[in-house]
């Protein structure tokens, strides 16, 4: 992911800023402890197994 700003507290704390987001959108306590739990990527609806996976995407293209 190609970076966008130099804003260091954006680059250090943006994801929290993105869980904090979506934790905070999700209607359910199932789904908002679903963001905090489950890997990244994870939307409700998803098995674990359907998340997707940022890390396997930046070594296979490595």
């Amino acid at each position: 992911m190609p970076v966008d700003t130099y804003n260091l507290l954006r680059l250090q704390y943006g994801a929290f800023a993105e869980l904090f987001h979506d934790v905070h959108s999700a209607t359910r306590w199932r789904d908002k402890l679903g963001y905090i739990f489950m890997p990244p990527g994870w939307h409700p609806g998803e098995k674990r197994a359907e998340a997707h996976q940022p890390r396997e995407q930046i070594s296979q293209s490595a």
